[in-house]
C-alpha cells in the first residue's frame, strides 16, 4: 500500500499497478504512460500534470482526485470512478470514458476531442467550457438536467431529448 505516498516526478511508465492502493498519494508530474492501473485506488490523489497517455485505468477509483492539466490522451478509463474529480485543462483526446462516473467532475477547458463518452454518467458534471465536446458525445452519454453544458450544445433538440430520457421524462 502506498496511500499518501510522495511519488512526485515518479517514472512509472509501463508499470503494473493493478489493484494498487494510492489513495491521497502525490503523483504530481508523475510519468505513467502505458501503465496498468486497472482497479487501482487513487481517491483524493494529486495527479496534477501527470502523464497518463495510453494508460489502462479501467475501473480505477479516482473520486475527488486532482487531474488538473493531466495528459490522458488515448487512456482507457472504462468504468472509471471520477466523482468530484478535478479535470480542469486535462488532455483527454481519444480517451475511452465508456460508462465512467463523472458526477460532479470539473472538466473546465478539458480537451475532449474524439473521447468516447458512451454511457458516461454526467450528473452535476461541469462541461460548460470543455473543449472539443460534441453533440454526439453528449447524446451518447448520460447527461442530466444538472449537467452544465455549453449553451450551443444544451439547446440542441437531441440533447434536450437525451436529458429528458436520463431524467425520466423531467426537464
Amino acid at each position: 500500500q502506498l496511500n499518501g505516498a510522495d511519488l512526485t516526478h515518479a517514472q512509472l511508465g509501463g508499470a503494473d499497478l493493478t489493484y494498487a492502493w494510492l489513495n491521497g498519494a502525490d503523483l504530481t508530474h508523475a510519468y505513467l504512460r502505458d501503465a496498468d492501473l486497472t482497479h487501482a485506488y487513487l481517491g483524493g490523489a494529486n495527479l496534477t500534470e501527470a502523464w497518463l497517455n495510453d494508460a489502462n485505468l479501467t475501473e480505477v477509483q479516482l473520486d475527488g482526485a486532482s487531474l488538473t492539466r493531466a495528459q490522458l490522451g488515448g487512456a482507457n478509463l472504462t468504468h472509471a470512478f471520477l466523482y468530484g474529480a478535478d479535470l480542469t485543462r486535462a488532455q483527454l483526446k481519444g480517451a475511452d470514458l465508456t460508462r465512467a462516473q463523472l458526477g460532479d467532475a470539473n472538466l473546465t477547458h478539458a480537451q475532449l476531442g474524439d473521447a468516447d463518452l458512451t454511457g458516461a454518467w454526467l450528473n452535476d458534471a461541469d462541461l460548460l467550457r470543455a473543449e472539443g465536446l460534441t453533440v454526439e458525445q453528449v447524446v451518447s452519454a448520460r447527461p442530466s438536467s444538472s449537467t452544465r453544458l455549453p449553451p450551443e450544445i444544451a439547446k440542441v433538440p437531441q440533447v434536450i431529448a437525451r436529458i429528458r430520457e436520463v431524467d425520466g421524462g423531467e426537464y
